[in-house]
């Protein structure tokens, strides 16, 4: 596996992610939104509780952010010093952070919404066995269950790789800032309100 391959995967396709993710996010619960606050203001909703604020950003199942990773894994012999077959592969890696866990605090007074936020983690991998390509170093390595170990091999070798992208759970984290602020600055201001928002990490709490 090339790990230069990885972090350019990663990094290449992150701010696309992003801005999919965001825009996904930002549709399906503007409908929700409408349906639980009506138009806000007009509606006579005039204060901010952490109710109101938990039912807009809780949607836990809208909290992923997909990555598409293209690599090659290597199968080796049992003691590994020799190659049996190079495997080609796409993956995806899929990040976030469970809404469920985040936690809210409203500071009446100082006018601020404190919003703590669980860190992000990665939340699944999934290979597509349609995509993978062989090369054998001699042909006795085609075996009839070649293709259910390439896609453990390759599986793990995903798993491994995610793992060790932090940049990965970086970007995963900003997107769910940035989905929460778009979504909650509007809202804030439809209803004449003067909050601001603080994003707290985990760590800082």
């Amino acid at each position: 596996m090339e790990k230069s391959n990885i972090l350019s995967a990663f990094m290449g396709l992150s701010k696309i992610a992003k801005a999919i993710a965001c825009i996904a996010i930002l549709l399906v619960i503007a409908i929700i939104v409408i349906g639980i606050f009506g138009l806000g203001k007009g509606n006579g909703l005039t204060t901010v509780s952490e109710s109101s604020l938990r039912e807009v950003i809780e949607i836990n199942e809208l909290s992923t952010v997909e990555y598409t990773y293209n690599a090659i894994a290597t199968k080796y012999n049992d003691d590994r010093t020799k190659a049996l077959y190079h495997v080609a592969y796409e993956g995806k890696v899929k990040a976030g952070i469970d809404f469920t866990k985040t936690e809210i605090d409203i500071e009446k007074k100082e006018k601020r919404i404190r919003i703590t936020l669980p860190e992000a983690k990665i939340q699944g991998v999934s290979i597509d066995m349609a995509k993978l390509d062989f090369i054998f170093l001699k042909d006795k390595y085609e075996t009839e269950t070649i293709s259910k170990e390439a896609y453990e091999l390759c599986l793990s070798d995903l798993e491994a790789s995610a793992k060790e992208q932090d940049n990965l759970l970086t970007v995963a984290k900003e997107n769910a800032v940035s989905c929460i602020e778009a979504l909650l600055d509007p809202w804030l201001e439809s209803m004449g309100s003067d909050y601001v928002i603080e994003f707290i990490g985990e760590e800082n709490k």
